[in-house]
């Protein structure tokens, strides 16, 4: 069992420099209104700069290396889409967020979800994003710390309704990982890891304690 932390608090702000990467969450434009609210440009481009110096520092992931421990992620020709890179370029603050992560979209590999959500593995300058296609969101972490702990996107709906599972986790975990320990409130929970991908929904927070063997 890895006892390792998945990750920290994320701030009011949802872009954070943690032990898991940076997170940058952008506000949908349909009627969910998912509580994704954008840093200022100034914000957005110290935290690009910095989560790419981390990346660069960290040394040179090879090509091959950096899909070697996601045995279900899938080249696809093309690539991510136009309309959902357009839409990530939204999410990270134009096309200069773009260019500051040095996104390869074209390199992209595809995941789906056990849920059926599509997800997107790019590589960057040092570091390697996770976008959910649907109604985007993206996240992002080094490639090293990438490739030993995974993604993990996540987020909270201030419009749903009492029955409606407001706060949702998303992840792309490496080949080793079987499941992984959540606590949803005070209710510890174990979710299997599908083809590297998992997904979880909850009327209350969800905090991810740990990847399992």
């Amino acid at each position: 069992m890895d006892r390792r932390p998945l990750v920290a608090t994320v701030a009011s702000f949802l872009v954070v420099l943690s032990g898991l990467g940076l997170w940058i969450q952008a506000r949908n434009s349909d009627a969910e209104d998912d509580r994704l609210a954008t840093s200022n440009g100034t914000q957005a481009s110290a935290a690009f700069g910095a989560i790419v110096k981390r990346g660069l520092s960290e040394g040179r992931v090879s090509a091959s290396r950096q899909w070697h421990s996601f045995s279900g992620a899938e080249a696809v020709a093309g690539g991510v889409p136009r309309r959902t890179r357009l839409a990530v370029a939204e999410t990270l603050g134009g096309q200069a967020g773009i260019d500051a992560l040095g996104l390869e979209f074209d390199s992209a590999h595809q995941l789906r979800t056990p849920s059926g959500f599509t997800l997107w593995m790019v590589p960057g300058r040092g570091v390697m994003c996770l976008i959910r296609m649907e109604r985007v969101a993206t996240t992002c972490s080094t490639k090293r710390n990438a490739i030993r702990r995974g993604l993990l996107l996540q987020t909270h709906r201030t419009s749903a309704t009492a029955n409606e599972p407001a706060f949702s986790t998303i992840g792309v975990m490496p080949d080793w990982a079987t499941a992984v320990s959540l606590r949803v409130g005070s209710v510890p929970v174990t979710i299997p890891i599908m083809a590297n991908a998992f997904d979880f929904a909850a009327t209350r927070s969800i905090r991810v304690l740990r990847l399992t063997r």
